[in-house]
């Protein structure tokens, strides 16, 4: 395989189906506008983005059952290479429902279903043959009953084997990863807020959440803000402050896992950080402009990049994790 092949983990993949309609009516009869079916997880995401972005990538995980197939057919239709691993539980459905006429947004989500100790070291297995000296994505939520301490575990497996390991989840897991030392985390605001334990407004307050996380332990940090842009720290603790193009949001569904893509596409290239936030950030605008809530693709994000503004807000320093 390609060094520059980026590998992505989902545990806790989904088969999503967003329902449109007028409005939801409870209790009722509701006809619907459109539906569809299409692979979820928030690295499942990161390896359509960069597929679609004309990178290479393989997406790995847990998948099971009848939807479990489905899944991998989905990303068949897609050309999105994958590995996953059986797993005797079913991969989990959620739905989202879109009401157009109340612009409302609806999503049912399962928590998962139990998998073994014994499907997630088959997981681990295959990721420390294939990952040594490639860009890694672990992402999303946790299926019921595996540890918190899961993506530590597989960060710190991943980094011995020269891995550079970007990390997209939430609550206790992004606690845990932190004394792993991954490459990235890219929490969102509150995300970060709830990790740090203080609520985040300003601009300097971001930075200095960014600042507190990596000296936790992260190596780089990208704060996603929403249409506010972001706010990225790296290596040598210089903070930097990317700025999007205004546009017309349709979904913000898939938005963070999109910047993840671009960055982690960015990274596999071997661009700079500021390179890499610009991809992102075009990345994650274009799939929040996304017709039928789709995500991002090719000719809106290479428009977008040089319509994204990366500045300089702190002279470097070096932060001791």
């Amino acid at each position: 395989m390609s060094d520059r092949i980026v590998i992505t983990v989902t545990l806790n993949p989904s088969i999503d189906a967003p329902i449109a309609l007028d409005e939801l009516h409870l209790g009722g009869t509701n006809r619907c506008l459109s539906s569809r079916l299409e692979p979820g997880g928030k690295g499942i995401n990161a390896s359509r983005v960069i597929r679609r972005l004309r990178g290479e990538t393989l997406a790995c995980g847990l998948a099971g059952g009848s939807t479990g197939a489905l899944l991998r057919q989905c990303l068949n239709d897609e050309l999105v290479p994958h590995a996953f691993e059986q797993t005797e539980s079913q991969t989990r459905l959620d739905v989202m429902i879109y009401e157009r006429g109340v612009e409302r947004r609806t999503r049912l989500l399962e928590a998962g279903a139990p998998v073994t100790e014994h499907e997630v070291e088959a997981l681990r297995y295959r990721l420390r043959k294939l990952a040594p000296g490639r860009v890694v994505v672990l992402g999303g939520s946790l299926p019921p009953g595996v540890s918190p301490a899961t993506y530590h575990d597989f960060v710190a497996a991943l980094n011995a084997c020269d891995a550079r390991c970007i990390v997209d989840a939430s609550g206790e897991a992004l606690v845990q990863v932190l004394a792993a030392h991954p490459a990235l985390i890219k929490p969102n605001e509150e995300e970060a807020s709830q990790v740090i334990g203080r609520r985040i407004t300003s601009d300097e307050d971001v930075v200095d959440a960014a600042y507190e996380l990596q000296r936790r332990g992260a190596r780089t940090v990208v704060i996603s803000r929403a249409e506010k842009g972001a706010i990225g720290v790296d290596e040598l603790g210089g903070a930097w402050k990317i700025e999007v193009p205004r546009v017309l949001v349709r979904s913000t569904i898939g938005a963070g896992d999109s910047m993840v893509g671009g960055i982690a596409l960015a990274f596999s290239r071997g661009e700079s950080f500021a390179q890499a936030l610009a991809l992102g950030a075009a990345a994650g605008t274009a799939s929040v402009a996304a017709a039928d809530r789709e995500l991002c693709r090719l000719q809106e994000v290479e428009t977008l990049v040089p319509r994204v503004s990366i500045k300089s807000i702190t002279p470097r320093m070096r932060v001791e994790a």
